[in-house]
């Protein structure tokens, strides 16, 4: 079954995506794809989905469901890889997790990992931080 969180339901950015088995091994490769199966670029908004056509299409083929996050959402996303171990998750994951009130979490396709997202106020990337280190 998909869930979206509410928050999503009024942006058509979902996309499709096929996952198969990596030809070198390890983590399987994630495909976009347009309504029919054919790889496609994401970013073209040409094959964004509504939330219930991806549902809908995603149910009937089999296709596993993406979001598109953009510039002019109010959205993040924060991945943690390899942190469900044996059945728990790890305490660096709690921790990330912990410091997002609010937000959403799914596993990830691999099994153990951790998607974090939710809604935040966008911050300007165009400043740098100054170091507090010195070399003088």
């Amino acid at each position: 079954m998909h869930r979206i969180p509410q928050a999503f339901l009024s942006y058509k950015q979902f996309i499709l995506v096929k996952i198969i088995p990596n030809p070198k091994g390890g983590k399987p490769l994630k495909i976009p794809c347009d309504r029919h199966g054919n790889k496609h670029d994401a970013h073209d908004p040409a094959i964004w989905l509504s939330p219930l056509d991806a549902v809908t299409i995603a149910t009937n083929t089999g296709f596993h469901i993406g979001f598109v996050f953009t510039e002019n959402d109010p959205f993040f996303f924060v991945d943690v890889d390899s942190c469900l171990i044996e059945g728990a998750w790890s305490p660096l994951a709690i921790d990330v997790f912990n410091r997002f009130p609010g937000a959403a979490f799914e596993v990830s396709i691999s099994g153990i990992g951790m998607h974090i997202f939710g809604t935040a106020q966008a911050i300007d990337h165009n400043h740098k931080c100054q170091s507090a280190y010195s070399t003088n």
